[in-house]
């Protein structure tokens, strides 16, 4: 069975163009139960299902990563927001 992403924007007929990102969302999570079930069930799993869920695997790394680095910036900068802030306060009296 396959399932690709445009079979699920097809089924979800009307979709505005801005959230298609959900239908691929649907296409891969629906993917990833279909393999969780198989390797849960000792059921052989198609070499297309295996690397697809490698690929995801991947991309979820890579925004686990960026989403890591992301938080430490925001972090950083908040520091600086509330040092600025103080001086600005000690400044001030």
């Amino acid at each position: 069975m396959k399932i690709k992403r445009e079979d699920a924007a097809i089924s979800l007929d009307g979709l505005l163009p801005v959230k298609m990102r959900c239908s691929n969302l649907a296409s891969e999570a629906l993917s990833e139960t279909i393999y969780d079930y198989y390797k849960k069930k000792d059921i052989p799993i198609l070499e297309e299902l295996e690397k697809k869920h490698e690929r995801q695997n991947r991309n979820h790394e890579h925004l686990e990563q960026r989403y890591g680095e992301f938080m430490e910036t925001d972090k950083k900068l908040e520091i600086k927001k509330n040092d600025y802030i103080f001086k600005k306060s000690q400044s001030g009296r």
